[in-house]
């Protein structure tokens, strides 16, 4: 639901800066609540898509991540430096 109240207030927004395009204090207020209903449509999708995954076990465990010496030891070193 507040994913969709979102997605209605953004396209509510948008018109609204299409109308109110010479009030500029109206335009600036719209300009700032639309990027912050933007972020909280793109919050709210990531909820969502984080909701929808299956939870896997192995994500609350450690790993160990062994890193040797070789032929492309500069790959390895930036995964070192990844991991770090």
């Amino acid at each position: 639901m507040l994913l969709i109240y979102c997605i209605k207030e953004i396209d509510g927004l948008k018109s609204l800066i299409e109308e109110c395009s010479e009030d500029k204090d109206m335009l600036n207020m719209a300009t700032e609540e639309m990027a912050q209903a933007i972020e909280e449509e793109r919050r709210l999708q990531n909820f969502l898509l984080k909701s929808l995954l299956p939870k896997d076990d192995a994500n609350e465990r450690d790993c160990i991540l062994e890193v040797r010496a070789g032929k492309i030891s500069w790959l390895k070193i930036d995964i070192y430096y990844y991991w770090l």
